[in-house]
């Protein structure tokens, strides 16, 4: 074996003393590139190096994307992407901006002293102390929650969207768009959960499932 005088041993490369790209998870890397490029595409790739970054305008961005991420809204509409990646990417602008020397620090007068976080903090373990039984939060993902009543089935069917069908009846039957059960139909020139049986996604067709049967 050719000794090149470069040590390989896997371990050791946890010493390296470089900058580290591979503890960057490549997800949330590539949904930021499809940020930037949607960017890219609109105003030109690289244009906030040529026209510069103003701290509020990106602070505005940033805080619209995470209050809409918080308030319930997972995709940005626009752009079809998450909101939390579309503030990720206006971050890496604005520290760009910084890096590149045309960062416009707009900020406003900060606090004498600074924000004073640990008064802050210190207040919060008071309350916390004066009423130790906190009552559990009212969470949007608690009212959301769907169990399929036995007798039910909610799948995928290759390409054709997701199904509601009951084992119930002697023949298996197929909840159609028009809140009925019927017999499976083939259907051709249909787009994916476009066809009268189909949902495209599977929220849609629990919402379908629970519809009807409020209705029965």
């Amino acid at each position: 074996m050719h000794d090149s005088g470069k040590d390989t041993n896997p371990k050791d490369a946890l010493g390296v003393k470089k900058a580290p790209l591979h503890c960057i998870p490549c997800g949330p890397e590539f949904e930021i590139g499809l940020a930037m490029m949607e960017g890219g595409r609109k105003y030109g790739t690289h244009n906030y190096r040529a026209v510069g970054v103003r701290a509020s305008v990106y602070y505005d961005a940033i805080m619209r994307h995470v209050k809409l991420w918080w308030e319930g809204e997972d995709i940005d509409l626009d752009s079809g992407l998450h909101h939390l990646i579309k503030a990720a990417a206006s971050i890496v602008v604005m520290r760009d901006g910084m890096l590149m020397d045309n960062y416009i620090d707009d900020r406003p007068l900060k606090y004498p002293g600074g924000l004073k976080m640990p008064s802050f903090n210190a207040q919060a373990a008071k309350l916390i102390e004066k009423y130790p039984d906190c009552v559990a939060p009212f969470l949007e993902k608690d009212e959301k929650e769907f169990v399929c009543p036995a007798g039910w089935v909610i799948t995928s069917w290759c390409d054709c969207g997701w199904l509601v069908k009951t084992n119930k009846t002697k023949m298996n039957e197929y909840l159609h768009k028009d809140n009925q059960l019927h017999l499976m139909t083939n259907w051709d020139n249909h787009k994916f959960g476009e066809a009268p049986g189909y949902w495209p996604t599977k929220e849609e067709a629990e919402l379908a499932l629970a519809a009807y049967l409020e209705k029965q």
